[in-house]
């Protein structure tokens, strides 16, 4: 059996207050109907992206859903998934990673805009989920 197609890499990275960008890993969870969506986990524990996707697992059908790596281990995804379609990172470090296997990296505007055409609409006003809930 083939490995699935690998939609997207988005890396999840703390807002300026240490909140969970919950309308990113929501659309990229919707997303995961047309690929293997990779949210790499840069500052943000998989506990809290769980949290912010509860609303969305229930309610969403088709999906593959999402994989989650650390910066470290990104490397090894993309050995074993090959390129994807679409892909966002806010850091330096993850965005020279991803240019040294030949993807090109969006501005996470445009990445967002895109994973609403693939998977539903993200709502207009950006939902966080805050430090420790």
């Amino acid at each position: 059996m083939p490995a699935p197609r690998l939609a997207a890499v988005i890396e999840v990275v703390p807002g300026s207050t240490g909140e969970v960008p919950v309308d990113l890993v929501r659309a990229a969870y919707r997303a995961s109907r047309h690929g293997t969506v990779v949210l790499v986990l840069n500052g943000v524990s998989s506990a809290r992206v769980d949290r912010a996707l509860d609303a969305v697992v229930g309610q969403t059908t088709g999906v593959q859903g999402v994989v989650y790596c650390l910066p470290a281990g990104l490397a090894l995804v993309l050995r074993q998934a090959g390129r994807p379609r679409l892909a966002s990172a806010g850091t330096s470090a993850l965005r020279a990673e991803l240019a040294s296997h030949g993807v090109p990296v969006l501005p996470l505007d445009s990445v967002l805009r895109r994973l609403d055409r693939l998977g539903g609409v993200v709502g207009r006003r950006a939902r966080t989920l805050q430090p420790g809930r």
